[in-house]
């Protein structure tokens, strides 16, 4: 038998493929749904079934995940998760984010600063 015809394999590709569906299905539906049941716990078993398929995932994907940006991004999220906050409300004092550019210039500071952080650098 081979690795991905291992029905773990194929069982993950198929708790991919429903997670993804039901996250788009939501996404569609987001105003209808009333927002105490989204924001209580409707997406846990999606995010669930999200990360038992990613955990286990194989191949192309697999190589993606692990390419070097990707990996210092996801090392240092909780960075991001504490610093983007603060950021943003010194941000919005100096200037109102309305455009595309103040969004990406936002951004690039938080990734900056956050990269800063985590890495310790002493000119940042």
């Amino acid at each position: 038998m081979r690795p991905l015809d291992h029905p773990a394999a194929v069982f993950m590709k198929h708790a991919l493929g429903i997670a993804f569906s039901l996250f788009v299905a939501a996404i569609e539906f987001a105003n209808s749904i009333p927002l105490l049941v989204m924001s209580n716990g409707l997406l846990l078993p999606v995010s669930g079934l999200m990360i038992l398929g990613l955990a286990n995932i194989r191949g192309w994907a697999a190589n993606l995940l692990s390419l070097r940006p990707l990996v210092i991004m996801g090392e240092s999220s909780y960075a991001v998760y504490l610093l983007h906050m603060p950021i943003w409300f010194y941000f919005v004092r100096l200037r109102p984010i309305n455009t595309f550019w103040d969004w990406t210039l936002y951004m690039s500071i938080v990734i900056s600063t956050r990269a800063c952080s985590h890495y310790g650098l002493g000119f940042c």
